[in-house]
């Protein structure tokens, strides 16, 4: 473990695997149990809990010594809550592009609103991609 003092706070940056491992065996089940309070899919969940971990390492996280915890347990909510407005904006995305097939299918459309349907499935398809 690898710590070293800005000012009168102590800071301990989690570089080797044993420090991880710790954290992990210490904290994953309050993690897991929150994301199973808001998330309904259970590969979601774990998903959740290990993209935590991940990043963690990727990104070389310096943590407060007494503050992981509060660290670990908020950024679950808060992957939990950006994956479910995520999912929210895709739904609302497919159902755009199922309206607008409809129109496109209808037997009674024609051939102006056909094109003005196309158009905009394909400019919602586009910004879809963006998302």
């Amino acid at each position: 473990m690898l710590s070293f003092s800005l000012g009168s706070t102590v800071y301990i940056e989690y570089e080797q695997k044993k420090d991880i491992e710790q954290l992990f065996s210490q904290h994953y089940a309050k993690m897991y149990n929150l994301a199973r309070w808001i998330l309904s899919d259970d590969d979601e969940r774990k998903d959740v809990v290990s993209e935590v971990f991940a990043q963690i390492l990727a990104d070389d996280v310096v943590l407060v010594p007494g503050s992981e915890e509060g660290y670990l347990v908020r950024s679950v909510r808060n992957r939990c809550l950006n994956l479910i407005a995520h999912k929210s904006v895709k739904e609302r995305m497919a159902k755009l592009l199922l309206d607008d097939a409809d129109v496109i299918l209808s037997e009674e459309t024609d051939e102006s609103a056909l094109s003005v349907a196309l158009w905009q499935v394909q400019h919602r398809s586009a910004i879809g991609r963006q998302v």
